[in-house]
């Protein structure tokens, strides 16, 4: 008996070793890859290829009429509550919506896109797709429409 704990010990212990020296090189690998995974402090974010107005730009933008808002989110959303003058073009249902907004939006127009703010990568996503559709001169409401609203800019809500 005592002869098989001694042998499971010695198993225990190598098998302990491998492990640390398989970590070791695997964080010695990751330190070095120019995909490492930070270990210590938080990922970057990536960085986005818009232009992000603030809401007081944005805001004037808006008051001189120099930009065209489209709102990134679906059609119920926007029928609850969306920024006055805006168009709705939702992201998730672009085809159904394109042919109305390239009829009425010309792509040489500065445009604002806007979805609820914060995480909501809906405006990121229909900029991607303007851009695509001929669209070059895109901004991104990174506070989205909840932020215009908090700041009681002029909206527009379902009664």
């Amino acid at each position: 008996m005592l002869r098989m704990s001694s042998q499971f010990i010695t198993v225990l212990a190598r098998s302990g070793l491998l492990i640390v020296i398989f970590s070791l090189f695997g964080l010695a690998f990751n330190a070095v890859s120019p995909k490492g995974t930070p270990i210590l402090s938080e990922p970057p974010k990536p960085v986005s290829p818009w232009k992000h107005v603030t809401l007081e730009e944005a805001h004037k933008l808006w008051v001189e009429r120099e930009a065209v808002f489209v709102d990134a989110r679906d059609a119920e959303d926007f029928a609850a509550g969306h920024i006055l003058r805006a168009m709705n073009l939702p992201v998730f249902a672009f085809e159904k919506h394109w042919e109305v907004f390239a009829q009425n939006v010309a792509p040489e127009l500065s445009l604002v896109i806007y979805c609820n703010g914060g995480d909501c990568e809906q405006s990121h996503k229909l900029a991607e797709r303007l851009k695509q559709a001929g669209y070059s001169r895109i901004s991104i409401l990174g506070d989205g429409y909840f932020g215009w609203r908090k700041v009681s800019y002029p909206t527009q809500v379902k009664k």
